[in-house]
């Protein structure tokens, strides 16, 4: 049988049919991220066009990169602009910087820098964002703000301001911002989307130590080879954006001299990750460095009993005003003096942080309920404590709701809910026959499992609790 076989095997051997084929040059190449930013930069009816202010009426962009739509005799329109706002700065035809073409963003391509404002002024960059040459998602990172008073001028001393130093400047919370969407025509169109979940805020809310999401998985992407306009609006005072008109304009009227010679400075950081592949990505977790408040993970406690100005609180609308003791016939709660709120106001309670503090934290806010006030009709507040996401977004309301009973005299009431406006009668309400001083109360913490509980408690000028919900 051996025999046999290897004679079969050696009769087999001979020629075969055969072919090759080779494919040669096999690569691969990874894709390119690259984000290139330019800007244009307006202030108070001027332009900055070739390093330059130019007044409006000469020169317009048909989009931020700088695609001329019209350009007039510069000259004479500035002139003309010079001579109806002598006391402006600045002038038309002073150098700025505030506008370049697409380029990676160094130490010289700064956004705002202007000295001397004076209430009342406002301005606004449209802001272009391009990446090659794929899509991909962003964020913008704001942080390091400064706040510095610069010493203390006679009308700061006369306004209360005692503080003259670094980091002890109140000009973050009268400098105020807007930002949105924009299509490259550094106009608020009605269909552009608003970027701050509060529509507006002053920098001290806004751009201290912020991270806001511009393209995500949630709402898009940021696509290569196109460009993306964002427009940031700036003001010296009030913003009023009418959403009825997209108009947005400036009121420096209630600015109070505790800002005199106080300076702000922050940096804004663009970050972006490629999208392909990428569906989990967030904006939460990006890192921001240590902004005025000092660690973002430490907030110290903030306490305001309007004894000597409004500090840490802001007109939402507004206006909110510091009066004495007896005015309107209320003794205030403590001290000689207490705040009037007439449409709404707003606090950061001192700060936003980045980790929620060992123990939780406590909000609370004591109002003034006349019961001479409850005569039947339907009258209604809300007081609502808001926590933010590890990265500053908003994540949830904490709303009392207080209001008189419609029919019923000399009587309020008061729940709680996640919504406002909420319903003053809702199940669990508590009636409140009182006139007096009642503390709205909500204790943030963990319930023990890893979630976060809240405790809302309201407390009547005895300490006695007469409503308390979880």
């Amino acid at each position: 049988m051996i025999v046999f076989v290897a004679a079969l095997a050696v009769a087999g051997t001979g020629a075969f049919f055969n072919d090759t084929e080779t494919s040669t040059g096999n690569t691969f190449t990874a894709g390119a991220l690259d984000l290139t930013v330019d800007s244009v930069g307006h202030v108070n009816g001027l332009v900055c066009y070739q390093g330059a202010w130019a007044s409006e009426d000469a020169v317009q962009w048909s989009d931020a990169n700088q695609q001329l739509e019209e350009v007039s005799d510069i000259p004479t329109a500035n002139d003309a602009y010079n001579e109806a706002n002598p006391s402006n700065v600045p002038q038309a035809g002073d150098a700025c910087a505030s506008t370049w073409t697409l380029t990676d963003l160094g130490p010289t391509h700064t956004f705002f820098d202007f000295g001397d404002l004076k209430p009342g002024d406002e301005g606004e960059n449209t802001i272009s964002l391009h990446v090659e040459n794929n899509d991909a998602y962003a964020c913008v990172i704001i942080d390091s703000m400064q706040d510095d008073d610069n010493g203390l001028t006679e009308p700061e001393e006369e306004s209360g301001d005692t503080t003259g130093g670094a980091g002890e400047g109140e000009l973050s919370q009268e400098l105020r911002f807007f930002a949105w969407t924009d299509d490259g025509d550094n106009i608020w169109d009605e269909d552009e989307e608003v970027l701050f979940s509060n529509t507006e805020g002053p920098a001290s809310d806004v751009i201290d130590g912020v991270v806001y999401p511009l393209f995500t998985p949630d709402n898009g992407v940021l696509a290569g080879a196109e460009t993306q306009y964002i427009g940031l609006y700036w003001c010296y005072g009030a913003i009023d954006a009418d959403e009825n008109t997209n108009e947005l304009s400036c009121d420096g009227s209630e600015v109070t001299n505790l800002t005199q010679s106080d300076s702000l400075t922050a940096d804004f950081t663009f970050y972006i990750e490629q999208a392909r592949n990428n569906e989990d990505f967030s904006c939460d977790g990006l890192e921001v460095t240590q902004g005025s408040d000092g660690d973002l993970g430490r907030v110290d406690p903030f306490s305001n009993g309007f004894e000597t100005d409004l500090f840490g609180w802001f007109d939402y609308p507004g206006p909110i005003a510091q009066v004495t003791s007896g005015t309107n016939g209320v003794l205030s709660a403590t001290g000689g003096s207490h705040a009037v709120v007439t449409d709404g106001a707003f606090t950061r309670w001192g700060n936003y942080a980045t980790e929620f503090p060992v123990g939780g934290y406590t909000t609370e806010v004591k109002v003034y309920l006349d019961m001479a006030e409850a005569d039947g009709s339907d009258k209604q507040f809300d007081f609502s404590s808001a926590i933010s996401t590890p990265a500053n977004g908003h994540r949830r309301d904490f709303v009392f709701s207080v209001g008189t009973n419609p029919g019923m005299s000399n009587q309020w009431a008061a729940s709680v809910s996640n919504n406002s406006v909420g319903d003053p009668l809702a199940a669990g309400h508590v009636d409140i026959t009182d006139t007096g001083w009642y503390t709205l109360q909500s204790y943030f913490h963990d319930d023990g499992g890893g979630s976060l509980e809240v405790t809302m408690n309201i407390i009547d000028e005895n300490d006695v609790v007469i409503g308390s919900w979880d």
